[in-house]
């Protein structure tokens, strides 16, 4: 989140990027990613909280935004 709040402090639009992280969003950060208008998110590993994981999957579902886990 850091990288992504120093966009925004330097008035650098993050609409329709996409992000990549090593772990999957948790909700509190998912949320964040939405009002910022993100495409995509890909991450690595998904965090042990499964409930979360579901809340998190369904909430970018209705914003048509894509959450991917990449597989090496």
């Amino acid at each position: 989140m850091n990288a992504i709040i120093n966009a925004a402090y330097d008035g650098i639009s993050l609409k329709d990027c996409g992000v990549a992280c090593t772990f999957s969003p948790c909700y509190s950060c998912a949320k964040q990613l939405v009002n910022l208008g993100i495409k995509e998110f890909v991450y690595e590993i998904s965090y042990d909280d499964e409930f979360e994981a579901n809340v998190v999957k369904e909430l970018f579902e209705r914003r048509g935004i894509i959450l991917r886990q990449f597989i090496p």
